[in-house]
């Protein structure tokens, strides 16, 4: 045994051995300097905490259960800063030795922390030790200051957020009065002039068009702020039920264009009803909008694909060029002019954000005059 200590002393210095009563009996050289130890049995309790497992108490018979495991431990006493990693093995029947080092402890305040070769006995691996808590320590503080800059900016984002969200809040509800003025009295108007000329009545679908597209801007600005705002609502919903609900709501708009919804079974996952609602919903309107010389046909399928739900939402519209993909779900980002197709340019960027919500992801694929077919991921 004296040979053993005297190895563990060379390559392990802050080694230390508990019996049977949890009391220290042996400790490494370099361990001795850090608590002050003077030989006797001292209390493990006296010196040492255990940072993990934390389900596991600090006595003997629940150590040995952890014989061969990495197990850390915080060192009391004037190096309260200190850490040690140790792995548990058996000395003899009332003996259980733990090697390993010690390591600056990030947890606490490390301005308190001094250290210098008197601490430790004067060899090489003692010397090497204190250079490596040393670095270890100006590593530490360049990290926490590092970690301090990212609270903070993130905190300041979230300020920042905050008060967008307010402002795109505050904006929509104050433009929707003078806008829905402006429709009412041009109505009223209309009706007081009577039949107009050709350039009059133009001048007239211009000044609507406009009023409907600045309508439309509105509501999806604030739908994206309420998105962004408040959290989803998980619960279980019976995407089934909700393509019924999807295709009810837009009734109107389908028999105008002769537009159909095929789907099949459909699954019930988890997700809030209102935004997953708003998705298809959405998914839908572009196809009836994007439609070709064809009669609207819409198909919706899901499939499992390992932990997840691929749904596809495939039309016979009128497509995209593939150099397009990459940009369509960015705020804003309009492939037709508002002469041709109405819209805000927010709708798909709406979407992904909800896709994302739920933890899942989308994409589309398209061809000019073959239609198009958005993927969404859902978890299962």
């Amino acid at each position: 045994m004296v040979a053993s200590i005297k190895f563990l002393n060379r390559f392990f210095p802050f080694f230390f051995a508990l019996d049977e009563h949890n009391n220290l009996v042996n400790v490494g050289n370099s361990l001795a300097k850090v608590l002050n130890w003077n030989g006797d049995p001292l209390p493990a309790s006296d010196v040492l905490r255990l940072r993990f497992p934390y389900e596991v108490e600090l006595s003997y018979q629940a150590l040995q259960d952890l014989i061969g495991a990495v197990i850390i431990f915080d060192i009391k006493g004037k190096k309260s800063q200190l850490k040690g990693e140790f792995a548990a093995f058996r000395g003899d029947s009332q003996t259980l030795f733990f090697m390993g080092s010690l390591l600056l402890n990030p947890d606490e305040n490390m301005d308190q922390l001094q250290l210098n070769l008197a601490d430790f006995p004067s060899n090489d691996n003692s010397s090497n030790l204190l250079f490596s808590l040393r670095a270890q320590r100006a590593a530490l503080e360049e990290v926490t200051g590092l970690t301090r800059q990212l609270k903070e900016q993130q905190a300041e984002m979230r300020k920042v957020n905050q008060e967008l969200m307010q402002y795109t809040h505050a904006v929509s509800h104050d433009l929707k009065t003078p806008l829905r003025n402006i429709m009412s009295f041009m109505q009223l108007l209309l009706r007081s002039l009577g039949p107009l000329s050709g350039p009059q009545q133009e001048y007239v679908d211009f000044i609507m068009q406009a009023a409907r597209r600045m309508e439309q801007l509105i509501k999806d600005l604030s739908t994206d702020a309420s998105i962004r705002e408040q959290p989803a609502k998980f619960q279980d919903v019976n995407m089934q039920r909700l393509i019924e609900d999807v295709e009810r709501g837009l009734r109107s708009e389908m028999n105008a264009v002769n537009g159909k919804v095929v789907f099949s079974a459909l699954p019930v996952i988890k997700g809030d009803y209102s935004r997953l609602y708003q998705l298809f919903s959405n998914f839908i309107q572009n196809s009836l909008k994007y439609r070709s010389d064809q009669d609207p046909l819409i198909r919706l399928e899901a499939k499992q694909e390992a932990a997840y739900w691929v749904f596809s939402v495939a039309d016979n519209g009128i497509g995209m060029d593939k150099a397009f993909l990459p940009k369509i779900f960015k705020p804003f980002i309009r492939l037709h002019s508002q002469t041709d197709i109405e819209g805000s340019g927010l709708g798909l960027s709406i979407c992904q954000r909800i896709v994302e919500q739920h933890r899942g992801s989308i994409r589309v694929d398209s061809e000019p005059g073959k239609g198009t077919v958005f993927y969404i991921q859902l978890p299962r």
